[in-house]
């Protein structure tokens, strides 16, 4: 497949010889989007061009070609995208949203704040999916909980912003960590908005600091301070290039403003530019995100300041230092930031980095792509740590996740079990959508227990429970499942395989050998109660083919898939000649 961006370039062509105007514009109206756009083209190795929306796409083939769409914070009272939609609608390559967020106070979001227009325009986008896997990559949960309320959460996946895969190391929190040990003798300011007067004096105080610490104003929006930071004052209004000054630092008169923008301002055309610049700092810190995304990629101790939920979610979604604007109204000082950056885990920012990174990558491959660049070696140098996968005899090694995922497999075993308060083991739970859909939409009075092996998964179910007094999220180990108990049902859905490792393999044998596999069948039937439930789907193994058969009865009905992902081998590891699933809910026998 090939992957085409579909919006904003990933770079400023030309960006020498043009005007600011132009400049802008081809930014798409903040030159932080080059930052994402970036990511996205190095991820999907795409053409240096991009398609804007309304462009011509009838060269384009709609079985051999994706649109990849650069979303930001499309979703918010700020803006209705019902003409969008009718445009999306009648786009016929397959769309794939990366990186949409939903605007609103740093308090939250109200889902019926948002225009119907832009539910309209998301709903296109869903309808236009490369295949029946999620199609939109989130920013977070708190997005993610306004698209559950308009029921549709299946068709995306949280992934953070891509902007956080462009550097290839996969210990870069480590490696900023130690740096912030040098000190910070120099300071980047990414330039706030100056149409939010409640954070004047907090900005006044960033310029304090960057002033006195050789530092460097970096703009990239609204245009006229883009227009001053490439020395381009003619076309602004003198009214505005006084409210500018004035939030900026109103000490000086217009043309004193004027020769402090020459000095300290900058805004960037490309990112590699932007981030080789950036490594000559020692911190980064300011209101937009991607500014400081560019700092963080860079290597380099960066701060954020929250001023509503899109920088908010993105900086708690990530990992990424920051700090509540709100808090800080009338100005800040370098030790507070020195207090953030020393406080700040960099150790589960690693973590969470390289968990994302291959929930990115499982996106991916949903949609027909293959993942290239700093995303990938983040991924081979995590995988690299095979010690770990040995010592707890793992079985799948992906931990990406979505929400209800298998819907009609999960109606069909509520309408089966019978019982007023079923105990439901969750048998590699990852981070913990499946434990949160079976305790929240499918058995409303039962109790979840839900086991991982990846302590990263773990922290992240245990952070993302929303059910707490019915879901247990539990380290997968002999001795904590023996405390559990017998369960009711045991489920393990895509859990008993190495996908996609095995996706193209005629002989499995030595990968993942079918002894494995039976010897984990037989664990899990020996967790029932008798006629307890047990559900293995998308297994490479049959469970008809397994030792612990002879206990079991299939539960066959019209409602559940008759084939799946993951492909099937025989107890030799050979491909099935049928791919045709021969059980997916099996009743323990009473003995």
């Amino acid at each position: 497949m090939k992957a085409h961006i579909f919006g904003t370039s990933p770079f400023i062509p030309d960006a020498a010889i043009i005007d600011s105007d132009e400049f802008f514009k081809l930014s798409g109206g903040n030159t932080g989007n080059l930052v994402f756009c970036h990511a996205i083209s190095r991820i999907f190795n795409t053409d240096a061009n991009s398609y804007s929306w309304g462009s011509e796409l009838k060269h384009l083939n709609k079985s051999s070609d994706r649109l990849v769409v650069p979303l930001a914070n499309q979703l918010g009272s700020h803006v209705d995208l019902a003409k969008l939609a009718d445009v999306f609608s009648n786009i016929s390559i397959p769309l794939i949203g990366v990186g949409l967020g939903a605007q609103g106070p740093i308090s939250g979001i109200d889902p019926n704040s948002i225009p119907d227009g832009s539910w309209k325009w998301l709903k296109a986008m869903i309808s236009n999916a490369p295949c029946e896997q999620p199609n939109i990559s989130l920013r977070g949960e708190l997005t993610l909980e306004a698209i559950r309320s308009k029921g549709m959460a299946q068709h995306c996946i949280v992934t953070g912003c891509p902007s956080n895969f462009i550097n290839p190391s996969n210990m870069l929190g480590r490696e900023i960590y130690r740096r912030r040990g040098n000190g910070l003798r120099r300071i980047a300011v990414v330039a706030g908005n100056p149409f939010l007067p409640q954070f004047r004096i907090l900005e006044q105080s960033l310029v304090k600091l960057m002033e006195s610490n050789d530092g460097v104003y970096i703009c990239q929006h609204p245009l006229d301070m883009v227009r001053l930071s490439l020395g381009e004052n003619i076309s602004i209004e003198r009214n505005n290039m006084i409210s500018y000054r004035d939030y900026i630092n109103p000490t000086l008169s217009e043309d004193k403003f004027l020769e402090w923008f020459r000095r300290y301002s900058y805004s960037y055309s490309s990112v590699p530019e932007w981030i080789l610049a950036m490594k000559r700092f020692d911190v980064v810190v300011g209101t937009r995100i991607h500014g400081v995304m560019a700092g963080i990629q860079a290597g380099v101790p960066s701060v954020c300041l929250c001023i509503d939920s899109r920088t908010l979610e993105l900086c708690q979604t990530m990992g990424i230092p920051y700090l509540n604007s709100n808090d800080y109204k009338h100005g800040i000082s370098l030790e507070i930031i020195e207090s953030c950056l020393k406080k700040w885990d960099w150790n589960s920012y690693d973590d969470m980095r390289q968990i994302l990174a291959k929930r990115f990558d499982q996106f991916s491959s949903w949609n027909g792509l293959v993942t290239h660049g700093a995303l990938h070696k983040i991924i081979k140098l995590t995988n690299n740590n095979l010690e770990e996968k040995k010592k707890h005899n793992r079985h799948q090694q992906s931990n990406a996740s979505i929400e209800d995922r298998y819907k009609n497999i999960f109606l069909h075993l509520e309408r089966i079990v019978d019982l007023p308060n079923p105990k439901i083991l969750s048998y590699g739970c990852s981070d913990g959508y499946e434990p949160n859909d079976l305790a929240g939409k499918y058995f409303h009075n039962g109790f979840i227990v839900g086991c991982e092996i990846d302590s990263t998964a773990i922290k992240i179910a245990k952070k993302n429970n929303r059910f707490p007094n019915r879901v247990k999220i539990i380290e997968s180990t002999s001795e904590n499942l023996e405390k559990e108990g017998l369960f009711n049902v045991v489920i393990a859905m895509s859990v008993l395989c190495l996908w996609p490792q095995t996706k193209d393999l005629m002989d499995i044998s030595k990968l993942y050998p079918f002894e494995k596999f039976d010897s984990l069948v037989d664990k899990l039937v020996s967790m029932l109660q008798p006629e307890g439930i047990l559900c293995i789907y998308n297994s490479n193994y049959s469970v008809n083919d397994s030792s612990a058969f002879k206990d079991l009865e299939v539960i066959d009905s019209e409602s559940l898939p008759k084939s799946q992902q993951v492909k099937l081998f025989d107890k030799t590891g050979r491909p099935l000649e049928s791919q045709l699933v021969r059980g997916i809910i099996y009743k323990k026998k009473y003995k």
